[in-house]
């Protein structure tokens, strides 16, 4: 079963609050990063699975240039890190 637009929107609130409140890399580009996720959500949101949101998430996600971000559903091939 694919997300809706609202679920969706809800899953990039918390990823926004989280990133927001609890993600510290002072290498971290962050204000670029607030810019392409304001600017992309609409992308997000018109994912058609599940596969191509997460996978647009990450590539959101990447332009903090932080290693250890990452987005995965529970069922999806994560991978921790080291």
């Amino acid at each position: 079963m694919d997300l809706t637009i609202a679920q969706k929107s809800q899953i990039l609130k918390k990823i926004e609050h989280y990133i927001e409140t609890r993600f510290f890399n002072p290498l971290a580009d962050l204000a670029g990063w607030r810019e392409a996720w304001r600017a992309s959500r609409v992308h997000l949101e018109s994912s058609r699975t599940r596969r191509e949101f997460e996978e647009r998430v990450n590539q959101l996600l990447s332009k903090l240039r932080s290693s250890h971000v990452a987005f995965f559903h529970a069922t999806g091939q994560g991978v921790p890190a080291p």
